[in-house]
């Protein structure tokens, strides 16, 4: 039986013992297998629940360093997106969620964020610094930071896969829900937010002409 499936059993014993048995006869059921089976329930909503409230406020603390609340919810998407796609995944293939597999967005959420921040940070630079239109900012950006990204998810997919071969089933399930995790990151980063800045920050004038011309603007018409 599996978790829920022995707490159900449980539960369904001991409201069976309110109604029917005696109260000297009521007793509170008591095993490992029980233990460990609200101790599962337990830590998984935790992890589950706490990770999520994380990177919600970490998308959130992302508007300071980037300068712009747009980009700071734009960030919501392709951080959330990688661990639901993932569990998402994970349920067609084996359907159940263990200990080992609730640590899992915790484990990978340095790597989603870090590949996240990567990519905003440089495209915010070429928009910013070098006066970018999205277009050119977008295609920069992509030709700068995908060889460090797709290195890196190359690298830890291929160690956490390796790990998913393991006969200790912990072990096994960890690594793989997480080198699927680290590659729809890669995905989500590589495709899905380039889609995203086309369409929010849809600005074909390059930064510096802006500028350019709103300071050009009354030396004219000082002259005329």
């Amino acid at each position: 039986m599996d978790s829920q499936e022995l707490l159900s059993l449980e539960r369904r014993a001991r409201e069976w013992l309110t109604e029917h048995a005696p109260q000297s006869m009521f007793s509170e059921a008591a095993s490992t297998s029980i233990l460990f089976a609200n101790i599962s329930k337990r830590n998984i909503q935790a992890l589950l629940s706490g990770t999520l409230i994380a990177l919600a406020l970490i998308s959130t603390l992302l508007i300071a360093p980037l300068r712009s609340v747009k980009f700071g919810a734009m960030s919501l998407i392709p951080n959330l997106l990688p661990a639901l796609l993932g569990f998402g995944i994970w349920g067609l293939l084996v359907g159940q969620v263990g200990l080992a597999i609730s640590i899992v967005v915790g484990m990978t959420l340095g790597i989603v964020v870090d590949d996240t921040v990567h990519f905003l940070s440089k495209y915010l630079h070429y928009r910013r610094k070098r006066g970018m239109s999205t277009p050119e900012a977008v295609k920069e950006t992509i030709i700068t930071v995908g060889p460090a990204l797709f290195g890196t998810t190359i690298i830890l997919a291929s160690g956490f896969t390796m790990l998913a071969t393991s006969g200790f089933e912990i072990n096994s399930q960890m690594g793989a829900l997480t080198a699927i995790t680290i590659v729809i990151a890669f995905v989500g980063d590589f495709f899905l937010l380039p889609c995203l800045m086309m369409l929010f920050d849809r600005s074909t004038i390059k930064v510096r002409d802006q500028e350019t011309v709103v300071k050009a603007k009354p030396l004219t018409e000082t002259g005329n």
